[in-house]
This record gives structure tokens, C-alpha cells and sequence, in this order.
């Protein structure tokens, strides 16, 4: 199976995946990995300052309003949920601690959710409270049908939820308490589709809270994450046109405009991909400034084979930059104002970048874009632009 999203290979060589002491890797990352079938390859403890959102690089936290408190994921009085940044496609085993709180309320539960991100095929258990009682709940659709729900009495409010993919197979757990997995129900999953995980929680009236720990994913084979980057400060962008540096604008160029040939350069800060990681996917997004069309735009793009790139001060320490080997992007395409373009895959050379002896997470990776002989130009806003939405972003997909 494979985990799109996420990270890991079969049986790593936990030595190489980042350049911190193995031993702390739960702190620094809020995760561990160890190898091999039936064992977690990825653990989440939800470590972390009280009032921190849960790790971005793996969770989607929109409004931001699920934190860390007391090193668990902590729910508190709403409609709340967090969104995975991986999807996994195959099979897979998946648990999670929960512990809810309530005073009195019309009706609440807490859910651990496997879906398709559409209405097709969708798997949950939940712990809920309805009706004066205490539930476990138990839901399956498949093309689209929703099996009958299954439920059970629940005596405690705290336990686990776990769900299993095998083939077309979908089978669903819960722990009362202290005790042991019972299975609640099962039924048919497509084994070809890519699947999202979900924590929720859910009140109608009342208050109540609720924690989850000790999330993991056991699978015997890789996973993937994709992750987005950007540039932070002032400086981490600009260009030269014939050896004299511009920085600060706020919308850049490719290829020959107004007559010169714009040779622009990127920073993305903060690239966690552990070193070694194997890259799948790379590539630079800009959003179009203005339309442009016709004419020939050529330009090359390599990046700074450093272990941690830093703000140039001039066009001479650009081009001294030692640099990666060269990706043609010839004869861009005509771009419409305000739609996104890509750049052609980039994953060689991000690859000889974190493979650097001196590579570490959370490091900056520089982008450099030379012209080639362009008669045109496509226009694009950059990182200094006020608007996050509008900056260059650098798509990374990559596996440990």
C-alpha cells in the first residue's frame, strides 16, 4: 500500500532520516517512526506547547481552532475538526486515543473518519452521547450506500476508536475504557481509491470537551508527504538584470521584460523534508500577473546545491552559488491573469539537495531562474507580495 501524503519507507535506516539525536525525535517533531509489519509507521503524541495547533506539516487546522493542551489534541465546546495531509490508498490500520468531557447537552460524539474527501466510500466509529446514553456508533458506505449503523453501549468516557483497511475489506474497532479492541462492524471498501483521515467532535447544546492521543498508522509498506512551502521576510526574493540586484517588489518576472532579461530568484524557509528522504514530486507555483501570450519564454532553473541557502547581498554571490544541475522550462505558455502555473518537476534536483551531508530539517532552499534567450515574459507576483495567497509556493512530495 501506499500512504500519498505522509512520510516513510519500509524499513528505514532511522539514522539518516533527519540530523537530530534519534532519541529526541518524539520532541522535535512530535512523531515517531519505527519499520516493519504490525508496527506503527507513523505516531502521533500531539506533543508540544499548551495553545500550539497540532504539527502543519500533517494536519490541516482551519480556523485554527484545535490546539495542544497537556501533550494531547484538544477539542473544546463546537463543531471542531482536523483534516489529515496525507491520503492513504490500500492497506492500512488506523487508531486513536479518545477522552471526552461533557455537563449537560443535547447530544455530542467524537469521530474517528476514513472517506474518499466525497460521498462514495466512507467509514467512521464514534463515541457519542444521545438520547440520555452512551454510545459507541458505527457507519459504512461503499459506491455511494450507506450500510445500516451499528451501535453498542459505551460504559466510559474515554477508550479508543480503530479502523482497518485489507483489501476490499473495512473493518471497524473500538476499546471501552481500558479493555480490548472489539470489532463493531465491517463491510466493503474499494481498494483503489484514495482515502482522508479525520478527528472530529461534534455538539449540539451544552458544553463538552475532548481530547484525542496517540494517533498512528501501521502499514507494511511506504508513505508519502505532500507539503507546501514559502518564502518569510523581506529579501527572500528578487532579481538581477545585468548584474545589479532588485529586492522587495512585489510582482516579478520571467524571461525578457521591458527589454531586459529578468534572471529572478526564491527562498522557501522551514523545508521539512527530513535528509535522505526520497523526493517524488517537486515543483515551483507562481500565480500570473497580468495575461501574456505569444512570443518565446525560455528560462532555466537549478537550485543552490547548499546545505542551507541564505539571502544574497549581490548578483555576484548568486552566480559564485554553487548549484544543482540545470531543468529547462522552454516555450512557457501563454498565462491568464490570476490562474496558477507550474513549473516543470523539479524532483532530481531537490533530491541532490537534501541528500547533502550537511542537509537538515527545517532548512532554506534557494531557487535560481536564468533567461534563455527570451523574446518575451510571463509576469507573476512575488513573495514579497502582501498577499500570502498570491506568493510562489514550492510543492514538495516526498517519502522517508
Amino acid at each position: 500500500m501506499a500512504i500519498n501524503k505522509l512520510m516513510g519507507k519500509n524499513s528505514p535506516d532511522l539514522s539518516k532520516i533527519m540530523s537530530v539525536d534519534i532519541n529526541n525525535l518524539s520532541k522535535f517533531m512530535g512523531f515517531d517512526i519505527t519499520a516493519g509489519t504490525g508496527t506503527p509507521v507513523f505516531l502521533d503524541e500531539f506533543t508540544g506547547d499548551n495553545g500550539d495547533p497540532p504539527n502543519p506539516i500533517y494536519w490541516i487546522n482551519e480556523p485554527n481552532n484545535v490546539s495542544i493542551q497537556d501533550n494531547k489534541l484538544h477539542f473544546n465546546n463546537a463543531l471542531l475538526e482536523v483534516t489529515s495531509e496525507f491520503t492513504i490508498t490500500g492497506d492500512c490500520d488506523i487508531q486513536v486515543d479518545f477522552d471526552i468531557s461533557h455537563g449537560s447537552y443535547q447530544y455530542n460524539n467524537m469521530t474517528l473518519q476514513l472517506y474518499d474527501g466525497a460521498t462514495t466510500e466512507d467509514s467512521f466509529i464514534r463515541a457519542k452521547w444521545e438520547n440520555s446514553a452512551d454510545w459507541f456508533e458505527s457507519r459504512i458506505r461503499h459506491e455511494g450506500t450507506f450500510q445500516a449503523p451499528v451501535a453498542v453501549s459505551r460504559s466510559n468516557q474515554y477508550g479508543g476508536f480503530r479502523i482497518t483497511h485489507e483489501g476490499t475489506t473495512v473493518t471497524i474497532y473500538y476499546k471501552d475504557g481500558d479493555g480490548s479492541w472489539v470489532q463493531i462492524d465491517t463491510g466493503t471498501f474499494d481498494p483503489e481509491v484514495d482515502y482522508i483521515v479525520r478527528l472530529k467532535m461534534l455538539r449540539a447544546g451544552g458544553v463538552i470537551t475532548g481530547d484525542y492521543d496517540n494517533f498512528q498508522i501501521t502499514t507494511a509498506d511506504t508513505v508519502t508527504v505532500d507539503s507546501v512551502f514559502y518564502g518569510d521576510a523581506s529579501g527572500d526574493d528578487g532579481h538581477c538584470i545585468d548584474g545589479s540586484i532588485t529586492k522587495d517588489a512585489t510582482t516579478d518576472a520571467l524571461g525578457l521584460y521591458s527589454g531586459d532579461s529578468y534572471d529572478p530568484y526564491l527562498l522557501f524557509n522551514d523545508v521539512n523534508i527530513p535528509k535522505d528522504s526520497t523526493i517524488s514530486q517537486a515543483y515551483v507555483s507562481f500565480k500570473s500577473y497580468g495575461s501574456a501570450s505569444g512570443d518565446t519564454v525560455n528560462v532555466d532553473i537549478n537550485l543552490g546545491d547548499v546545505d542551507n541557502a541564505v539571502e544574497p547581498d549581490n548578483c555576484t554571490e548568486i552566480a559564485n552559488t554553487d548549484r544543482t544541475a540545470t531543468v529547462n522550462w522552454d516555450s512557457v505558455g501563454s498565462w491568464t491573469n490570476q490562474l496558477w502555473y507550474n513549473t516543470p518537476e523539479l524532483k532530481t534536483i531537490l533530491q541532490t539537495v537534501v541528500n547533502r551531508e550537511g542537509w537538515v530539517l527545517g532548512n532554506t532552499v534557494a531557487v535560481f531562474i536564468e533567461d534563455d534567450s527570451s523574446s518575451s515574459y510571463r509576469r507573476f507576483y512575488a513573495l514579497d507580495h502582501v498577499t500570502t495567497a498570491n506568493k510562489p509556493q514550492l510543492h514538495v512530495s516526498w517519502e522517508m
